[in-house]
């Protein structure tokens, strides 16, 4: 029986339910055991340099999206074929965003694939807002609008 080395980040929660699901289903379809290894992400990135120097570690690694240049720096990384992608349901099987760090500032080769999606959430106060003179339907909308939108909060609204 083969065995796939991954090494995850730490993982809680509804993740490790699901990861057990996939590790199921790749014994069960491709008879593939997996021994997965959950690190801290200063531990990992360590691994990646590692492997990248050593040429041996994880078959599948957990990696921060703003790692992949330097990894394929390292000559770390391999590029995806597009049969493997394809394999994976093709670039619409994932969150547009997602898959915008799959690959370098102009090179549309495909070096990562995402792994996890991580949701976050913006709380405000609405009379903040009003007294900003900002509208909670577009104050958030892009990076760029949150940075001018807690500018404009930070010299209107006085915190106690």
């Amino acid at each position: 029986m083969v065995q796939l080395q991954i090494s995850l980040a730490h993982e809680t929660g509804a993740t490790l339910p699901y990861l057990q699901r996939v590790f199921d289903r790749l014994r069960q379809e491709r008879g593939c055991s997996v021994h997965a290894t959950f690190h801290g992400w200063d531990v990992i990135w360590k691994e990646l340099v590692n492997t990248a120097i050593y040429k041996r570690g994880a078959d599948l690694s957990d990696t921060g999206s703003t790692w992949i240049a330097a990894l394929v720096a390292m000559n770390a990384l391999r590029p995806f074929a597009r049969h493997e992608i394809d394999q994976l349901g093709g670039p619409s099987s994932f969150l547009p965003l997602s898959w915008q760090n799959v690959s370098l500032v102009d090179d549309s080769q495909v070096w990562a694939i995402p792994f996890l999606a991580d949701t976050r959430v913006i709380y405000y106060w609405r009379d903040m807002l009003e007294q900003a003179g900002l509208d909670p339907q577009t104050a958030f909308l892009s990076p760029e609008q949150c940075e001018e939108t807690c500018a404009r909060l930070q010299r209107v609204v006085a915190v106690p």
